[in-house]
């Protein structure tokens, strides 16, 4: 039951996290040539996305199957 309670702040910092790494992070480290870092940061903002998709997922089969 409180599992999904915590759904209602952890979506959102997946979902910032990811599109803040993948907006301003990769591309600072791309115009300061920092090839390694930006190749992370994609990595993990792409990372950040699916697990926010992956959460959501099983938060509508909760609600769907299980609720």
């Amino acid at each position: 039951m409180e599992l999904v309670f915590h759904f209602g702040y952890v979506l959102p910092l997946f979902l910032l996290s990811s599109l803040y790494i993948l907006r301003i992070d990769k591309k600072g480290y791309e115009m300061a040539g920092m090839k390694r870092e930006r190749s992370v940061a994609a990595f993990l903002g792409w990372t950040n996305l699916l697990l926010f998709f992956l959460s959501l997922l099983l938060l509508f089969i909760y609600h769907r199957f299980l609720w």
